[in-house]
This record gives structure tokens, sequence and C-alpha cells, in this order.
């Protein structure tokens, strides 16, 4: 409770809170912490801010005794020298800043030095970025598969080169200097109070640097990472809060380099300020339509449901317009689970109960968008025409033209498909499916071939047609693979032709069956190529004999 930011009453809960578990967490220690990085930076995590709100309400003593239930690290030379991604130092950064403030005291250089380097009871006096340079780059150690010398034994590296331990270095400085307001609030004593933050706000603002991603250096990473983790803590504890102010921080994290989670943060703590309700509201606004932008769209539908809950202080009514909005999405959320969009492609092909309504229909189609967008080519496009044609009918069609549109696929690898087997069904007609036919590239499948799509449209339509849509597509062929193509293609094409007689001549039917030759004999040509000739395991008699006279 005393970590958490939605916490009613804070200051008299937490006080008696804070007492409570101080003298508890005096007789309890975890021995054994979770297994996984994850799960124990959580735990610190969790650990971090209960002292800290312990230390902002109650005492230094409960504070201590928190912090202590758990053994913390101190950053890494990774958190100091990280450039891309997202960052982690703020943990091991808050633990070590709280294992002086609990003690009444400022932080000092040595609080932040690298976890990689153990630090002597007479090295805790680090005066200045010299010393600890010095330190940094005196640190010796020894790997087991390193340098050995004569004698076999591992000789002593150096733990940091001369670049890390200057990286270091910087991100020690430019964490004390984030952290100075925060620091004279807290060792001042009596709470957070909005000038607290108005300070805070300012000087980290100033610290910002607005340059193009190439040009980011680590301490730009630290900065903004350090900077919005003690924010959000005076956000979460201070008293009050000025509009003013709540307009500064919702222009820093509205920046490019911040994350849509980072704003809907900042937006669950402002939200529970009565005098920010208005400015929250139009911030989630806004956070609702970079939610909707995102290209990742399996990331949609769980960044509406944490925009919803950082918006329920605003009211129900409100949250729920959120969550709605959520919920038309929820076609593709889900997308990203390929057991489950086969699943519902099967079911959809085989169903007796007709065409679905609109509206299913195109949830049905937006939930195949993820795999169509990621793996086009390894999608199960053959599954989804035929569940499209039993299940969808026409309007396929236009989504097709849409996800080309949108650049989520070419619409040539499932509309070939798709088009023969409504042909079957009668809409559209043959001759119009034909049309959409030769408009898109063969790119075929390992269990479709153009020569089936043939054998539908002949079946579909009347004689009198067959023989134009069989040349109009032997011509189609003809001309886009006029370097031969796959033997599997002209023998899907022949199988065809020798169903429906009479369409073609025997000289037409020749040439196809050169082609499927041909074909057969480029194919296994580009097989010996890739894999090299079959090996011979014949003995050479005359080589094994003279092999013995030698």
């Amino acid at each position: 409770m005393l970590a958490t930011p939605k916490n009613p009453n804070r200051n008299s809960h937490r006080n008696g809170i804070g007492r409570a578990t101080g003298s508890t967490a005096a007789k309890t220690a975890i021995e054994k912490g979770p297994a996984s990085y994850d799960d124990k930076r959580r735990l610190e995590r969790d650990i971090a801010n209960a002292s800290l709100a312990a230390l902002l309400h109650t005492s230094k003593q409960s504070a201590q005794r928190i912090l202590n239930v758990w053994q913390h690290e101190r950053p890494s030379s990774y958190d100091y020298g990280e450039r891309h991604g997202p960052s982690r130092a703020f943990t091991p950064v808050l633990s070590s800043c709280l294992s002086a403030w609990t003690k009444g005291r400022q932080v000092a250089l040595h609080h932040l030095l690298s976890d990689q380097l153990t630090i002597r009871q007479n090295q805790r006096v680090v005066r200045d970025r010299e010393e600890a340079l010095t330190l940094l780059k005196r640190a010796m150690v020894t790997y087991p598969n390193g340098k050995t010398d004569e004698k076999g034994s591992p000789l002593p590296q150096r733990r940091f080169d001369d670049r890390e331990s200057e990286k270091i270095c910087d991100g020690i400085q430019r964490v004390l200097e984030v952290a100075q307001p925060f620091q004279d609030a807290v060792l001042l004593g009596g709470g957070l109070k909005a000038k607290d933050f108005h300070h805070f706000v300012s000087k980290w603002g100033s610290r910002i640097r607005n340059v193009r991603w190439n040009a980011e250096e680590a301490t730009d990473v630290l900065t903004r990472t350090v900077g919005l983790g003690f924010a959000n803590l005076i956000l979460q504890h201070a008293d009050s809060i000025d509009e003013g102010d709540a307009k500064a921080i919702i222009k820093i994290v509205s920046g490019d380099r911040l994350s849509i989670e980072d704003r809907i943060r900042v937006l669950g703590l402002l939200a529970q300020r009565d005098n920010l309700h208005e400015l929250a509201g139009k911030f989630g606004l806004a956070i609702s339509g970079w939610v909707c932008k995102d290209e990742y769209v399996e990331q949609r539908g769980t960044n509406h449901q944490k925009l919803t809950r950082a918006l329920l202080p605003l009211g129900v009514t409100e949250a729920r317009e959120y969550y709605n909005e959520g919920l038309s999405q929820l076609d593709q959320m889900g997308g990203d689970d390929y057991d489950l969009v086969y699943s519902i492609l099967r079911y959809a092909d085989v169903q007796s109960g007709g065409l679905l309504a609109p509206e299913f229909s195109q949830r049905l189609m937006n939930f195949c968008q993820i795999i169509a967008y990621h793996k086009p080519r390894k999608f199960d496009w053959t599954l989804y025409s035929r569940a499209a044609a039993t299940s969808i009918g026409v309007p396929a069609i236009y989504k097709f033209l849409r996800w080309a549109d949108q650049d989520v696929s070419d619409y040539s690898y499932g509309l070939p498909e798709l088009v023969c087997f409504l042909a079957k069904r009668k809409q559209p007609c043959a001759k119009r499916a034909t049309a959409i036919l030769i408009l898109c590239e063969d790119f075929g499948s390992h269990d479709w071939e153009i020569g089936q799509g043939l054998d539908d449209l002949l079946g579909a339509t009347q004689k009198d047609d067959c023989e134009t849509i069989a040349k109009v597509i032997l011509f189609k062929l003809q001309t886009e693979h006029c370097d031969g193509g796959w033997d599997s293609l002209w023998g899907s094409v022949i199988k065809a032709l020798e169903k429906h007689e009479g369409l073609v001549d025997n000289a037409d039917l020749t040439k196809l069956r050169l082609l499927k030759k041909y074909g057969y004999e480029r194919s296994h040509e580009d097989n010996e190529r890739r894999n090299g000739p079959p090996r011979s395991y014949r003995v050479d008699d005359a080589a094994q004999q003279q092999k013995r006279r030698n």
C-alpha cells in the first residue's frame, strides 16, 4: 500500500502503515528472492517505493528498515552506457539514493558507482570526478578464459576501459544533477510541496536535449529516465500540484522519446488531482490518438486498458468511452495468436450458417491483419480465402484492396484464390473473377496453384465462355513466366485443361508439356547448384592401389 500510487487519504493512512511496516520489516528479511531478473527488479522497485513513502510520511528509521529487507544493487555500467531502447536505470538509482537519504545524508559519488565495482571501506569518500575515474580505471578482474601467464594462471585485467569509465562518471554526474531538487526536498523534511514539483520540473526540463536519435548520448537517456521517475514520485506524494506545472510535465512527456506507457503513467497520477481533471481529460484524448496510431496493433489493446484505468478517477462515464474505443479494435488485439486465428478460419471455412453479418465479417478479416502484415509469405492464404468465400463473400475482395492501400500486404497473395472460390458460388461470375485474376501476380503457394483456380472458373461458367477464359489465363501465364516457370505451375494448368477437353488444341498442350519439362529440369539444376552434386561412395581401386605402393 505504501508503494501504490493510488491510495486514498494518503498522508493519514501512510503514517500508520509506515510505522507498522517499519517495525515488521525490522524482523523480516527476504532470504531467497525471485529467480528472474525482471522479477528481482520489480521487487526492488516496490521495496524502494515503500521505503521512500515511509521516509516522506513517517521516519528515517522506518524507511531504513524497509530498505534493508532486500539487498539492493547499484546501477550497472550498462545502465550508464545505454543509448537506445527503454532504460531500467531508475530503480537501482532510487535504491542507491535511498541508502543515503534514510541516513540523513546527501548522495555521494560512491553511492552510484557501478555495481560491478567492489567498494572498500576506505574508498567510501570519493570527493570528485577525477577520484572516481581513477578508482574505475584501477579496478581489476580475472577471467577464467582470459589472458594467462607462463604458468597458466589468469592475469588480472582492467574491469572498465577508458571509455566505459568516462561514461559511468558522466552518468553519475548527470544523475546527481537531475536528483538534486528532489534530494533537497526529501532531506528538508515536511513532505513534498507544489513548489518542490515546480522547482524539479524547471530544472529537469532545462536539461533535456531535443536532438536526433542518432545524435543522442547515454546521458540523454539517463536524463529522461531518472527525471521521469522522480517526477512521478513527486506527483504521487506531493500535497498539491499547480496547473501550470502539470502542463509543463505534459509537454515534456509528449516528446518523441518517451513511450505511450510513460504518458499513461503520468496521466494516471494527474487524474487523481481534483484540480487537474479537465487537463487530464484533454491529455487522455491526445494519448488515445497516439494509441490508435501505434503500428503494433497487438499493443493497442493493452494500452487502451491502461488508459481506461488511468482515467477512472475522472468518472466511470468518461473512462467507459475510452474503453469502448478500445473494444472497437478488439478484433485486432488478439491477432498475434496464430493458433487462435487459424482455429477461427477453419471454423469459418466449414460452417454452414451462411454469410456473417457485415460488422462481424469485418472483425474476422481485421483479426487476420497482424499475420498478414508481419508474415505475408507464411500466412495460409488458401485457408483464409476459403473461409472468406464461405463466411464473408464479396466484401472480402474490398478488404484485400484496402490492405494493399495500407501497405499491409500485396493483394496478389490471396486475392486469386478468393475470386476462384467465390466464382464456384456464382459471386462474382466467372468472367469477372477472371478479370480480377489476370490483374494479380502469380505467387502460388504450397497448397494452391492457378491451375486449380482455372478448374474452378471453367466449372462455374457456360461452355461458350470457357475457351475465352482458358486462353486469357494461358496468355497471362506465358507472359508473366517468360523465363519458363515451375513444373508444378504448368502441371496444374495441364491437369485442368485435360479435365475440360476441347478448349485448346494439341499444339498448345504440347507446348505446355514442354514448359513443364523445362521447369522440372531448371528446378533440378537449381537444387544441384544449391546442394551440390550427390555424394559418391564408390571406391576408386586404382587410387587405393597407388596409395598402398607409396
